[in-house]
């Protein structure tokens, strides 16, 4: 397979790459299962490129609009993470065109973006990625790291990972201190994407969809107090990437910065009502579920 694409020089590029398919319940699941891109080391190293060559192209489950727009969603998503830790997965958002070299089916562009290569991810934060380290405890990983994933989690709605038995994660050693970070993909199954064959997490708890259960290991109140004031400060540029985002309609837009102003309301309702108590009981509790329209002007929106 060749991907061909046009240089900033405006030469037209046309790269051999090894294509396949990845991810265990997308490929049950969709017409158009996720896919993993494998470059040529030698390649990428000739034209002055770095040797990581491994990137997961994420694209529409099935055909239409909606689940274009899903993608959209789910790159979005990934953006907001990004900005609420420094511990993430670039990503690159794309118009996709596939075309039959056998000339049976007509060209289709659409939606996707790529996902940074894991290895490249640990380099950049200063590590190497561990594989599958079960049953770890907290004080193997960065505390710090640990918690704003778990917070960032919680603000987009989704429960579908794991820390303990590494699901939807990668687990990165730095290298200066030997403490792990955790690193989300997929976000899919969060309420921002809120995908048809989304389900909940019964193991974690959940009784709804909307149910927000904070999945990190236990904090103080000392702990979490400051890290939830820095993304309280980053609300205004998070919730205006989604409201200002040219890339959906106005009804998705307003849907999504809905669900995660929910987020955050949720998180605020927590420390009123847990400021003399503990935090991270109040955050693992199922009561953190989406607040109605005058729940939310009572606590204020942008």
């Amino acid at each position: 397979m060749k991907l061909t694409f046009t240089d900033e020089t405006g030469r037209e590029q046309r790269w051999p790459l090894h294509v396949g398919v990845r991810g265990k319940f997308r490929r049950r699941t969709c017409t158009l299962p996720p896919l993993k891109l494998d470059f040529n080391k030698g390649d990428l190293e000739a034209y002055g490129l770095s040797r990581h060559d491994k990137l997961k192209l994420v694209v529409p489950c099935q055909e239409g609009e909606a689940y274009e727009n899903l993608v959209i969603r789910e790159y979005l998503a990934y953006q907001i993470y990004a900005d609420l830790t420094p511990y993430h997965f670039r990503t690159q958002l794309l118009a996709l065109t596939l075309v039959d070299v056998h000339g049976n089916w007509p060209d289709q562009t659409l939606m996707a973006f790529v996902i940074e290569d894991t290895d490249e991810m640990a380099e950049r934060l200063g590590g190497e990625e561990v594989d599958n380290l079960l049953g770890l405890t907290a004080n193997q990983w960065n505390r710090e790291a640990e918690m704003a994933h778990g917070l960032a989690q919680f603000l987009l709605g989704n429960h579908d990972y794991s820390l303990t038995m590494v699901r939807n994660i990668k687990q990165v050693r730095l290298i200066e201190t030997g403490l792990l970070v955790p690193v989300a993909y997929d976000l899919d199954f969060s309420q921002l994407v809120y995908a048809p064959y989304a389900t909940i997490n019964t193991a974690a708890g959940q009784e709804a969809f909307t149910d927000r259960i904070y999945l990190g290991y236990p904090v103080t109140n000392e702990e979490v107090a400051s890290m939830l004031e820095r993304m309280e400060y980053q609300r205004r540029d998070v919730m205006k990437m989604v409201r200002q985002s040219k890339l959906l309609n106005y009804d998705d837009r307003h849907q999504m910065a809905d669900r995660l102003q929910n987020g955050f309301n949720a998180l605020r309702r927590v420390l009123r009502s847990n400021a003399k108590e503990s935090i991270y009981t109040g955050l693992s509790g199922r009561e953190n579920t989406a607040l109605d329209s005058e729940s939310d002007d009572l606590l204020g929106r942008d």
